[in-house]
């Protein structure tokens, strides 16, 4: 090669060698990216007030590392899930604080520039089905307007490393909110950033609903009754033909009962000498009504979107339908099957003669100090994966033998019907066990105690005389005159006549009766500013638990009317008792014979040995050489 080719490939060498130190200074100098402009900026500038917001969806990673997509929409002013039926989202704290958490979120720094780092980020879309590594993907929260226009939509990823520089990107800095950090961009951007994020998100049902299903906590329970009754089969003519309804039976009826004073339970009926409560038992029922959390939701039976049976258990039945038996009937069938596929039915109650709801294990009933009584019907067993405990699906019903009473199964035909059963068998045994629930309130003033007003106290009326009586005294009454004491002396005390005494011992009674009974209504008087002022209180605090009581029975029957719940059957367990799981007898107490009282009335031998007196012989020894030392002397 030639002096000068040498020459010409040096220089074309260091050219290329100074071109590329121009483009990395230039690409990282501060100031001169494009994307290093937007940070401390926020990633929606133009989101400013919440209540925008009409749609709430989350996409995430749930805790067995799928991902899941859950969606809370506004309907008529009220934030649903439209997954689970339109179920209230009553969790509005987590509402508003994911909301607020999301207002102004500020690029902290500048992390990443290209779509080539969003696995390392972990802000690779949840959403996009293309995306191979599920490990990777982020949090999508998308929030939109009430005309479906983006508000918010961003991809929050791994926590983000800490560093004290924008991952070389601009000026040197600090992290200031290190534990809060994450690494987040917008779903229509490649550039990730830094960003301070508070938020609790979650895909969990659990999480957006009130879990405490009774909302029992806030007052006391009084009063426990397990009513385990029976249903009979009936049969009766309709104009649809012979139709069979079920009739309640009477059954065992256990009650519980709250001693406010011991702060401990009793159980009504217990025989003391030969029973004895389980008293962790009966207390651990009431314990465990406020722990009882739903685990799933159905809605029930609706004709129009109006619910068939109503919270006090009348038909609603449209006037339309009225006019048609034959149509009013199948509407009544059709919400029996409803309630039937879950363990309830409508039946007779032989002592009203009124329909009573019944289900097929029984009834606990609650009540509370403030007059809410709570009616708690357990239905049938429910087998299933989390999405179907959760809202159905391909659920099933089974009962404690294996059967299934799936609405769905009892439309299907027979060979459907077995295969469905099938399937429910096999995979009950790996499944959770849990139970239909229904739950109605009333409000019964009569539950709430009445205080007591004092009595003003009356003044005793006074006898005649006796502001002239100066306490006892032999007086003489009437005016009657002294005797002369020269005479008392010569002739000895005279003795009035029997009627002056009568007549004095009766009034000096009546002085002394008054005397007492002005003390004590002295004393009452005293008192009764302090006693009024108690009742009125009282009163005060009587009223408010009875305003408290109606509104709260009127807000938990508007929440209860249209569902039914899924519990955990370890909740059923605990709640739904027999007498003998409450009751342990009595061990008898073993006398021994000889102490057993003898058949005249005497006492037993070994009473007649205990009362025989017992000498010290030793003692006795003492006093007697005692004795002989004092003759000798």
């Amino acid at each position: 090669m030639s002096d000068s080719t040498k020459t010409i490939s040096f220089v074309a060498v260091a050219g290329v060698l100074a071109l590329t130190a121009f483009v990395v200074d230039w690409s990282t100098r501060t100031g001169q990216l494009p994307e290093l402009e937007s940070v401390g900026q926020p990633f929606f500038k133009d989101f400013v007030e919440p209540a925008k917001a009409a749609t709430l969806e989350i996409t995430a990673k749930d805790q067995v590392g799928e991902l899941k997509s859950f969606v809370i929409r506004k309907s008529e002013g009220q934030w649903v899930i439209p997954s689970h039926y339109n179920y209230p989202a009553e969790a509005t704290e987590r509402l508003a604080a994911t909301a607020t958490g999301l207002i102004g979120l500020k690029r902290e720094a500048l992390a990443g520039r290209f779509s080539s780092q969003h696995e390392r980020f972990g802000v690779l879309d949840p959403n996009d089905s293309e995306n191979g590594n599920v490990a990777a993907a982020g949090q999508r929260i998308t929030m939109r307007d009430g005309d479906d226009n983006v508000l918010i939509d961003l991809i929050i990823g791994n926590k983000a490393e800490r560093s004290t520089t924008s991952e070389g990107f601009g000026p040197v800095i600090e992290d200031t909110d290190y534990e809060n950090q994450f690494y987040v961009r917008r779903a229509d951007e490649n550039q990730t950033f830094k960003a301070n994020i508070d938020l609790d998100i979650s895909t969990d049902f659990n999480d957006w609903i009130e879990p405490d299903l009774l909302k029992i906590g806030e007052h006391e329970v009084t009063e426990i009754k397990l009513d385990n009754y029976r249903l009979v089969e009936e049969s009766f003519q309709t104009p649809m033909g012979i139709a069979v309804q079920y009739a309640k039976e009477p059954g065992e009826l256990v009650e519980l009962f709250l001693n406010e004073e011991m702060a401990s339970w009793s159980l009504a009926g217990l025989d003391e000498e030969t029973e004895i409560a389980k008293s962790i038992e009966i207390s651990g029922i009431a314990e465990h009504l406020p722990q009882i959390e739903i685990k799933g939701v159905r809605p029930k039976y609706q004709f129009n979107g109006q619910p068939v049976l109503t919270p006090d258990l009348s038909l609603n039945i449209p006037n339309a339908l009225r006019q048609n038996p034959q149509q009013a009937q199948a509407l009544v069938q059709e919400l029996q099957s409803d309630l039937l596929d879950k363990g309830f039915d409508i039946a007779r109650d032989p002592q009203s003669g009124g329909i009573v709801l019944t289900s097929t294990r029984g009834e606990l009933v609650a009540q509370t100090d403030v007059g809410v009584q709570y009616v708690l019907n357990f239905g049938e067993i429910l087998f299933g994966e989390e999405s179907e405990i959760e809202i159905g699906g391909s659920a099933e019903s089974v009962d404690v033998d294996g059967e299934t009473t799936n609405s769905d199964a009892n439309n299907l035909d027979g060979s459907e019907a077995e295969a469905t059963n099938s399937q429910g068998d096999e995979s009950s045994e790996d499944q959770d066990r849990n139970r239909y629930l229904m739950v109605r309130v009333n409000f019964m003033e009569d539950l709430v105690k009445i205080p007591l007003a004092p009595i003003e106290p009356i003044a005793p009326e006074k006898p005649e005389g006796y502001d002239d009586w100066d306490g006892p005294a032999e007086e003489l009454v009437g005016g009657a005159e002294e005797a002369d004491p020269q005479e008392a002396d010569q002739d000895g005390a005279p003795e009035p006549p029997p009627e002056v005494t009568e007549e004095l011992a009766a009034q000096q009674e009546a002085f002394q009766k008054y005397r007492s009974d002005l003390s004590v209504y002295l004393a009452a008087q005293d008192d009764f500013p302090a006693k009024q002022q108690s009742y009125e209180e009282e009163l005060r605090e009587y009223q408010e638990k009875m305003r408290q009581g109606k509104q709260l029975a009127q807000r938990l029957n508007e929440r209860f009317a249209d569902w039914y719940y899924v519990i955990a059957d370890e909740s059923f367990d605990k709640l739904h008792k027999t007498r003998a799981d409450l009751v342990d007898t009595k061990e008898p107490v073993e006398i021994p014979e000889s102490n057993l009282p003898t058949d005249n009335g005497m006492p037993s031998a070994n009473e007649l040995e205990d009362m025989r007196p017992r000498i010290d012989f030793e003692n006795e020894k003492q006093l007697d050489q005692e004795e002989s030392g004092d003759d000798k002397e």
